[in-house]
Formats: structure tokens, C-alpha cells, sequence
């Protein structure tokens, strides 16, 4: 089992036009594991289990920093891994 928290720090930017700051940016990840006898593992987890949206950022074109936020929402996914 495992929990991962990503933060990232509010930003100061600093603009010819406009100073502005976005808040910090928190969310938090889920994984669960399950390991079989005939050598495999099974992975199970969600990233982004809030679906927390990124902070808006006016200045930029997309409305948000897509260098520092993953815009995606809540993504889950499954894993399977052999190993021989």
C-alpha cells in the first residue's frame, strides 16, 4: 500500500504587466499491491484521488502553469508485471 503527496509551493511571477501569485498546489495519490506466487504483481492506484484542478494562472494561455500542474484530474489505473 502506498500514499504520496505531491505539493508544489505557490508561485510569485513576475510580469511586465501584471505581478501576480498563484496559490500552493496539493494532491494526493493512492497505490495498492498485490504480489502473486507465480512471480507477477498486481497494481491497482489512483493518482490525483481529489481530482483537485490546478490554481488558475490569468497570464498564462492555457490558464494554468502546464510546466508545474498535471491538468488531468483524478486518473486511475491498473498494472500487471511478470517477471520470469
Amino acid at each position: 500500500m502506498g500514499w504520496n503527496i505531491r505539493y508544489t509551493h505557490k508561485q510569485d511571477v513576475m510580469a511586465e504587466t501584471n505581478d501576480r501569485t498563484t496559490p500552493s498546489w496539493t494532491v494526493h495519490d493512492l497505490q495498492a499491491n498485490w504480489f502473486a506466487p507465480w512471480n507477477a504483481r498486481l497494481t491497482v492506484g489512483v493518482d490525483n484521488v481529489g481530482n483537485k484542478m490546478p490554481p488558475i494562472d490569468m497570464g498564462m494561455s492555457v490558464g494554468f502553469n502546464n510546466d508545474l500542474y498535471n491538468p488531468y484530474g483524478r486518473i486511475p489505473y491498473f498494472r500487471y508485471t511478470q517477471s520470469f
